[in-house]
């Protein structure tokens, strides 16, 4: 069973909460605060690297990133098609997360954790990297003009960016349900009436990051019994542009 295969959907959840965290400051939810309240929330769930290679060895895909420099600073391209069946825990998915982030150069978030809970939501924690997330923009095909109008506020916040969210979360046949029902900057909360409106988006913004990887396709995705559930496809290859 090809667990490390569902890294990348892991990794896309993950860039929901990132993009949340975006949204917020273009509408001016985050104006700047005190490094008081630049805490990450601590979810109790340690990255294993030797469980992370264990995984990445269990991969059915061809990695030829190069990655000897700092990581790879290109736009990865896929192809191939698999059918994949199989769950993932919080410590596997935790491990595969921060492996793929040590990859990638421009990964705008550090020291992710994730823990899928046993009454059905997810948490996710992270350090979100602002000097990295404008040029992860524009690798993922957002104008400069969305950008300009992000960093705007982005640029008035400090560089490491902590962020914590927690929710549920389905899809089938592509299409994604995700709630929010809390979302942290640092210690402090975001009130349900900023974020609860930014559903829909954030799906769409999720669901575009999806389209980029060829022959990704979710049939069915859950989360029951502190695990992620996954069936659908995945590609076999991943190669530099």
């Amino acid at each position: 069973m090809k667990k490390a295969v569902i890294a990348i959907v892991v990794l896309l959840f993950l860039l929901c909460f990132c993009c949340l965290c975006m949204f917020l400051g273009m509408i001016g939810v985050m104006p700047g605060i005190s490094n008081f309240f630049w805490k990450q929330k601590d979810l109790g769930v340690a990255y294993d690297e030797m469980l992370a290679l264990e995984l990445y060895d269990e991969l059915g895909v061809v990695d030829e990133l190069d990655t000897s420099e700092g990581g790879y600073s290109g736009v990865q391209q896929y192809d191939g098609i698999q059918d994949v069946e199989m769950s993932l825990t919080s410590e596997e998915a935790t491990a595969l997360m921060n492996y793929w982030e040590s990859r990638i150069s421009y990964e705008p978030y550090k020291d992710i954790q994730v823990r899928f809970n046993e009454d059905g939501t997810v948490e996710m924690s992270a350090i979100l990297l602002v000097d990295k997330a404008k040029e992860y923009a524009r690798k993922r095909g957002y104008s400069e003009d969305q950008i300009d109008k992000a960093a705007q506020y982005l640029d008035v916040l400090n560089n490491e960016v902590p962020i914590y969210g927690k929710g549920t979360g389905s899809a089938e046949n592509n299409e994604l349900d995700i709630n929010v029902s809390k979302f942290q900057v640092g210690v402090v909360s975001v009130p349900s009436s900023v974020y609860a409106p930014l559903s829909d988006a954030l799906e769409y913004v999720l669901e575009k990051q999806m389209s980029y990887v060829t022959n990704f396709y979710i049939e069915e995705a859950y989360f029951e019994n502190g695990e992620m559930f996954f069936k659908g496809t995945t590609p076999t290859r991943v190669y530099p542009e």
